[in-house]
């Protein structure tokens, strides 16, 4: 063996072998990495026929009689034969996210199959090899035949890549597409500068006598190219690797899906919170069912409560999850943020239970007021007495929501605590002034519907600063009212509004006034608790005595658990 020879067969070895450990060290990668899609399998099938290429011509090389170079030949077109049906299969999968139907797929693999049998069965009828020898070969009728099926394939393959990246043309980078577009076409561009003779010939011009089929470390190169752009494009519906350093240092616990909802990514803060209470999240979608809403919406933000119990004692989480969509908008993952809330939940607890103690020393309080009032007016009129009850009571009620919120936001914000006693005070004065106005039954002149929806709006406006959620309706004809009726309308809805404060438990009433043929509707529905018993007090006899002065039509039913409902016609 002469020192050029020696020389071939050293190269080829040595690049042969380095590239062989390069694919499967970046295919090795790409699994660990990538999202396990059938895009990803057909791109691994496509390199691992690349790599049997490479051990065949290794082989083929260090062969050392014609019949065994002869079988590394044949092994080394079990995969050459495979390529075009592969690469056109990866390309359908790219363009169409899904496999090519099972009749055309059979139909395709027909032509590989025959190519292996006529390789097979060259030595009898020399249609492929038409001569072959151990330092020499040609190639007969059927090599280009089958050439020209493989490179079809090849062709439709990068047509429908091509077709792929121009649908991504606004979602991609021109850098992005570059790169994909040339490990694309970087193998079989260089299989073409083989095949045709350009690459023997500018070697020769060189002066360097032993050139090999380079084709397969051209695929090698491509595939390190698609791992550079897997790693910073998310290219084979990837969730990008970047995702590990950026949760990484987040102090919030942070925990990243695949679309089943096993753990891809989980930092150090939410390992933590999990270590804290012993609960083992090996199995995440287990625990994701225990847990979590099973129809969160793709396209925001889900927020929701949850609650574990574990060890006879409750722990209570805030959970944040975004689903993680490709291009068709599918899931292919979701990012979690979960807060640990047990210490807030526990806090509210005992606040409710300190407000429950306040709300009986207020109702006690209250009562007191209410009675000293009824002692000092004893002999006051009937019109009076009604009087000091509707503004009293509405005053009271919403002074003391308001005071009781002050002492909550005391400590966490003043400020807010401030403005809630400057409107107790305010609201207060009104009140005074309210009734001073009543005692000296002064009269003001005649009002329409838009005076009383202004003070209506204020009115409602109080009663949301202690809590109370008032939805508000106010149609019909513009209406002038007398000083009685306008004064009675809004004391009616002042006087619902206050008892569904003061007795429904609720947080959220409808308030509708309609103005027809001279007639004024009043609806007023909560949804509180309701009762199947109800025992007229002092507010809805005002309320009735004056919608009859009217002769008006008043009616009011409530059940248990369905609210309470008023309706006055005046």
């Amino acid at each position: 063996m002469n020192y050029n020879l020696k020389l071939e067969i050293f190269y080829i070895e040595f690049w042969h072998i380095l590239f062989i450990t390069l694919s499967l060290g970046a295919i090795f990668y790409l699994y660990l990495k990538s999202k396990k899609s059938k895009l990803l399998y057909s791109f691994i099938y496509l390199q691992l026929l690349i790599i049997v290429w490479m051990i065949a011509k290794i082989l083929k090389t260090v062969s050392y009689n014609v019949n065994l170079r002869w079988f590394f030949i044949v092994m080394q077109y079990f995969a050459v034969s495979f390529i075009g049906v592969a690469f056109l299969e990866f390309a359908y999968i790219y363009l169409h996210k899904k496999i090519i139907k099972k009749k055309l797929r059979l139909f395709i693999y027909i032509f590989p199959i025959l190519q292996i049998i006529t390789v097979i069965t060259n030595p009898w009828h020399h249609l492929f090899y038409k001569t072959f020898t151990f330092y020499s070969d040609s190639f007969g009728i059927l090599f280009y035949l089958y050439l020209f099926i493989e490179y079809l394939m090849i062709f439709i393959g990068i047509f429908w890549c091509a077709k792929k990246l121009k649908n991504s043309f606004y979602t991609k980078t021109k850098k992005e597409l570059y790169l994909i577009s040339t490990a694309i076409l970087f193998p079989f561009l260089f299989n073409f500068i083989y095949i045709s003779g350009l690459l023997k010939n500018f070697f020769y011009k060189l002066n360097i006598r032993f050139v090999f089929d380079i084709t397969p470390l051209s695929f090698t190169i491509s595939l390190l190219i698609f791992v550079y752009i897997i790693f910073n494009y998310e290219f084979l519906d990837v969730i990008p690797i970047l995702k590990e350093n950026i949760i990484k240092y987040v102090d919030s616990a942070i925990i990243l899906t695949d679309k089943n909802f096993q753990i891809i990514e989980i930092n150090n803060s939410a390992k933590e919170l999990f270590d804290i209470y012993n609960v083992k999240i090996d199995n995440f979608r287990e625990l994701y069912f225990k847990m979590f809403d099973k129809n969160p919406k793709l396209d925001e933000v889900n927020v929701q409560f949850t609650e574990l119990n574990i060890n006879n004692k409750k722990i209570y989480f805030e959970v944040k999850s975004l689903s993680i969509l490709d291009n068709s908008k599918n899931s292919i993952g979701t990012i979690f943020n979960i807060t640990d809330t047990t210490d807030l939940n526990n806090l509210k607890s005992d606040l409710e239970l300190k407000n429950k103690t306040i709300l009986a020393s207020n109702k006690q309080l209250k009562q007191r007021i209410l009675l000293s009032q009824k002692i000092s007016e004893i002999k006051v009129s009937n019109l009076v007495a009604r009087e000091l009850h509707d503004i009293l009571g509405h005053s009271l009620t919403l002074v003391i929501n308001l005071l009781e919120s002050s002492k909550i936001y005391f400590n966490k914000n003043r400020e807010l605590s401030n403005n809630l006693i400057n409107e107790s005070i305010k609201i207060l004065n009104l009140g005074y002034n309210d009734l001073k106005k009543s005692l000296n039954n002064k009269v003001t002149k005649e009002k329409n519907s838009d005076d009383l929806k202004e003070e209506l709006l204020l009115l409602i406006n109080r009663f949301k600063q202690a809590g109370l959620n008032i939805k508000f309706s106010i149609s019909g004809e513009n209406t002038l009212f007398c000083n009685k009726k306008y004064t009675f309308i809004k004391k009616i809805c002042q006087e619902a509004l206050t008892n569904s404060l003061k007795y429904s438990d609720t947080k959220a009433v409808f308030l509708s006034v309609k103005f027809k043929n001279k007639k004024s509707q009043i609806n007023i529905i909560d949804s509180g608790k309701g009762c199947d018993n109800i025992i007229k007090g002092t507010g809805l006899n005002s309320m009735e005595y004056r919608v009859k002065e009217f002769n008006g039509t008043f009616n009011y039913t409530s059940e248990k658990n369905q609210g309470f409902i008023i309706y006055a016609e005046l």
